[in-house]
């Protein structure tokens, strides 16, 4: 086997900060330029509608997609 040298690790592009979507625990995540990533446990987009019930908007709905994150620890209990 051949030994792993650091300019073979893989690139960061950011660090991001997630909510953990069951225990609302912050999760620190680093991406990779090759679109890896580790920190925690991503699973999807969830699509939500929101009514706004006050101001001159209101009664408008909104689209927002929010995405659903897990943390180490409740993924692995």
């Amino acid at each position: 086997m051949k030994k792993m040298e650091i300019k073979d690790l893989p690139k960061i592009k950011k660090r991001i900060k997630r909510s953990c979507s069951l225990c609302s625990n912050e999760i620190s995540v680093i991406v990779y330029k090759n679109r890896c990533y580790r920190g925690g446990h991503y699973f999807f987009r969830l699509p939500i509608t929101t009514i706004c019930h006050s101001g001159p908007r209101s009664g408008i709905q909104k689209k927002i997609k929010e995405e659903y994150w897990e943390c180490p620890k409740c993924y692995w209990p």
